[in-house]
């Protein structure tokens, strides 16, 4: 089956509980871009391993898209991740999104922002990867600002 990942990493100068906690006050950061937006629950704590996120998608020039992804790991300070499919279907196109916080020397975090495409319409969707990159990068510009406080 075709698949896909894509990966963006970016120091921030916070430790990773900081920016796990940046990351997972979804209300806020729903607020402070508007490419990625968890709509319910309202915080990381209440996003348990087997629950759905209420996830809406917003690509630049693009129309929203809701998903209800399965939160597939939830381990405070160093990894968040959910798995979504489309249609509920496991051949056409499925999505692991993950942020892992990886500590570095001098209280500094490593965050690692990627997902892990496959499906059948993996072959199809170039541009849209592309542009998925572009949007990784920008959201983690502003949980950078958001961890360091700037």
């Amino acid at each position: 089956m075709p698949s896909r990942q894509l990966s963006t990493e970016l120091e921030i100068t916070a430790p990773p509980a900081r920016v796990f906690d940046a990351f997972g006050d979804f209300v806020k950061m729903s607020k402070q871009q508007s490419w990625l937006s968890i709509k319910s629950p309202d915080s990381i704590t209440d996003a348990s391993v087997g629950s759905r996120l209420d996830v809406t998608l917003t690509p630049a020039g693009g129309s929203p898209f809701s998903i209800q992804p399965e939160v597939v790991r939830n381990e405070p300070g160093a990894a968040f991740a959910w798995r979504g499919k489309l249609w509920g279907s496991n051949w056409l196109f499925v999505g692991e999104h993950s942020f892992q916080f990886q500590p570095l020397p001098g209280n500094k975090t490593k965050l690692v922002h990627s997902e892990h495409f496959s499906g059948l319409l993996i072959p199809l969707l170039g541009s849209v990867l592309r542009q998925a990159e572009q949007e990784f990068n920008k959201f983690n510009q502003v949980l950078k600002a958001e961890a360091e406080g700037k």
